[in-house]
């Protein structure tokens, strides 16, 4: 009843206001921080917002807000927990290179989001995150939007690459992470696109961690099985994510439960031993 409840009343805002909830805090953390969950997240940074403090306080707002933060905070706690990097290293980080595979609409609105991995990352000079999909909409590549709410001692840029990875990875920077958000690898339809990118990943960036997420346990323990006849190294099997987004949407299939949530699960993988 409750998810009933805050998926209505996040439609009505979205329709209000015609456009999701999309903010980001407003100040750098003074050290690096890893928040544990949503909770420390919004207990740390809840007046650090372009909002009245108690609008925290209702669903609706937190749902949206996490919905659109899910991504940079499964990005820095992916680096976190990758045996790369590792807290230690995180926390030095000064240049950060991310590769999100299979993007979409999803990773490309509201492109200031990424912003808030330079306020949980204080140390960072520079971050790179490429956007690259097959149907991605292609814009001019640059600074990360408002740009005048980044330190300038930070270099930011956002590249959208339409294309296959592994028909376009080596025009890239070296990556520190890859990404795929609700990749859906195991489905059919996209199995066959997805083949020879494991086969370039397996082959050429054994090194780099991978993180990949799904709508549901379900999809991530399938995409997980995907990576293993590829030949690839699962790192962590399937996890609840602490960064979900905590916007529920009704599931189209109905196959596990009435709704799903961007992110749910994770797991991360690498190339090869």
């Amino acid at each position: 009843c409750d998810e009933h409840l805050i998926n209505a009343a996040c439609i009505g805002c979205v329709a209000v206001m015609k456009v999701p909830l999309m903010v980001e805090s407003e100040t750098d953390c003074n050290s690096f921080w890893k928040p544990k969950n949503w909770g420390d997240y919004l207990r740390r940074k809840r007046g650090d917002f372009e909002l009245p403090e108690q609008m925290f306080w209702v669903a609706p707002v937190v749902a949206c807000l996490t919905d659109h933060l899910t991504i940079p905070l499964t990005i820095q706690h992916a680096l976190v927990h990758s045996e790369k990097y590792g807290k230690q290293k995180s926390s030095s980080c000064t240049r950060l290179v991310v590769h999100i595979i299979g993007a979409s609409a999803f990773e490309q609105f509201g492109g200031s989001k990424y912003v808030e991995l330079i306020r949980l990352m204080p140390a960072l000079k520079y971050i790179h995150v490429y956007l690259i999909g097959a149907d991605i909409r292609e814009n001019p590549s640059g600074p990360f939007n408002r740009p005048e709410r980044i330190r300038d001692d930070c270099e930011t840029r956002i590249s959208i690459v339409r294309g296959l990875y592994h028909e376009v990875a080596t025009t890239l920077e070296e990556a520190d992470l890859l990404a795929a958000f609700h990749p859906g690898m195991h489905d059919a339809d996209f199995i066959d696109s997805w083949t020879p990118t494991l086969e370039y990943i397996r082959t050429n960036t054994p090194h780099i961690p991978c993180v990949f997420t799904g709508y549901n346990r379900d999809e991530v323990v399938k995409d997980s099985q995907v990576l293993r006849n590829a030949g690839l190294t699962v790192l962590m099997e399937p996890l609840g994510n602490p960064f979900r987004g905590l916007r529920p949407f009704l599931d189209p299939t109905r196959e596990t439960a009435d709704f799903i949530y961007s992110n749910f699960y994770y797991a991360m993988f690498k190339g090869r031993e």
